[in-house]
């Protein structure tokens, strides 16, 4: 959601993603990035190494 003003990010949903990035920070974080198509925010994962692992952290969101 490009407008930080959305009420996405004051939703239950965000802050599910956001609580998971916290407790999850050695394998999760949560980041800004300025792209070309504006200001991004974007989760990343470290160390998954298949798609099966990718499903089981995204599970726990």
């Amino acid at each position: 959601i490009g407008d930080q003003q959305s009420n996405f990010y004051q939703s239950n949903r965000f802050m599910n993603v956001l609580q998971f990035a916290q407790r999850n920070a050695t394998v999760c974080k949560m980041k800004e990035k300025e792209t070309k198509n504006g200001l991004r925010l974007l989760l990343t994962f470290d160390n998954v190494k298949s798609v099966n692992k990718a499903l089981e952290l995204l599970e726990g969101i």
